[in-house]
């Protein structure tokens, strides 16, 4: 099933839509005079996501063709989502005429622009997995009020429209809304080597959750699918999330091929079912320079620890790191910026150190434990 993107029959409009006009509530209050459209007409409505994303901004635009690059929008609002799944707008003085009214949500956090790839977007007139409207469809009288409800859904990516190869959906054993989904494919599933697909978005209230991958060769391919009810995308699943692994899933050289993946909750084999993740707050900036973070019951490295994590400090002040898979128990925790000393070794004068005495990490789930460095001095 090749599906047509969304905003082709909109050329470029996502990229002169701005959100900056509104940014204090979903309950747009009344516009000032240089947001007068020209018009005496209310738009208003409710705009229906598949989960709740809570502070995440929205633009509406209302359009009459489809090419705002070219001769401009006819109106344009924009607001923070409250909670729940029902978001009401409203957008006043908008003239009479048939328009195309088009919704994102920046569900990702990029708060400005074309959707990304698990934004939330929606079309006046359009379901999910359905061609937009041919022509637009809202109309709009000359005066009074008139609603439209918009019901929005995951956006794909730019991967809409390409050559889908593998479909199907993520059967969850329960709800998991707002999770993060990831489906990889790999003829070996060794991520250090590189992977030959992937794709991810975020759960609705369904318990089946459809996916797609595109643009691979024919071949025998293996599928690695998590769903982070718990963990966090930076980690390997924990205890509490969802995850399956498929072998020899064979890709033909024309069509694409039906795959339903049946989730079942993780659990480690060697009952490591917890991770410990946080953030460094570093004394000044040391971009390059790179970071270790020990898990231990003592301060001896050379016997060995239970857990580390290594990574790279960037411009920022603060850098994250993830322990993957700890066992239950209280810990140390070590984190040190090589600033001066060789990687791997203990720190020396001029390192940025810190320290967790007593890291209680529970028998399953993720705990959060920030650590503030400062300059080792002796």
């Amino acid at each position: 099933m090749n599906k047509q993107n969304p905003f082709s029959i909109i050329a470029s409009l996502v990229i002169v839509i701005t959100i900056a006009m509104f940014f204090n509530s979903c309950d747009l209050s009344s516009p000032d005079e240089e947001d007068n459209w020209g018009g005496n007409t209310t738009v208003k409505g409710t705009l229906i996501l598949p989960y709740d994303v809570t502070g995440s901004e929205y633009s509406i635009t209302i359009d009459v063709d489809g090419n705002p690059d070219v001769d401009g929008f006819t109106a344009s609002s924009g607001g923070t989502c409250g909670s729940g799944t029902e978001i009401p707008y409203s957008i006043e003085q908008v003239p009479g005429g048939t328009y195309y009214i088009i919704v994102i949500v920046y569900a990702t956090g990029n708060n400005t622009g074309s959707p990304q790839e698990g934004d939330l977007i929606g079309i006046y007139g359009m379901n999910e997995n359905e061609d937009p409207p041919s022509a637009p469809n809202a109309v709009v009288p000359d005066s009074g009020e008139v609603t439209f409800n918009i019901t929005l859904f995951v956006w794909e990516g730019d991967n809409i429209g390409e050559n889908e190869k593998i479909r199907g959906n993520l059967i969850l054993p329960a709800e998991s809304t707002g999770s993060l989904w990831w489906v990889l494919v790999d003829d070996d599933l060794i991520g250090d080597n590189g992977i030959t697909a992937e794709s991810e978005g975020y759960c609705s209230s369904a318990l089946n959750i459809p996916y797609s991958i595109y643009d691979i060769a024919a071949g025998t391919y293996n599928i690695k699918a998590t769903v982070y009810v718990v963990g966090l995308r930076i980690g390997e699943p924990i205890g509490g999330d969802y995850y399956t692994v498929l072998s020899n899933i064979v890709v033909p050289s024309t069509g694409s091929v039906a795959q339903d993946i049946t989730m079942v909750t993780y659990s480690h084999p060697e009952g490591k079912n917890s991770a410990v993740y946080g953030t460094l707050t570093l004394p000044r900036t040391a971009n390059g320079k790179e970071i270790s973070v020990y898990l231990d019951d003592d301060e001896d490295y050379s016997n060995g620890v239970y857990e580390d994590f290594y990574g790279m400090c960037g411009t920022s002040l603060t850098s994250e790191y993830y322990l993957n898979h700890t066992p239950t128990g209280t810990y140390k925790i070590r984190a040190m910026v090589h600033v001066v000393s060789t990687p791997g070794g203990n720190p020396v004068i001029g390192d940025f150190i810190g320290t967790i005495e007593s890291a209680a990490v529970p028998a399953t789930g993720l705990v959060t434990y920030n650590i503030t460095l400062s300059v080792k001095t002796e």
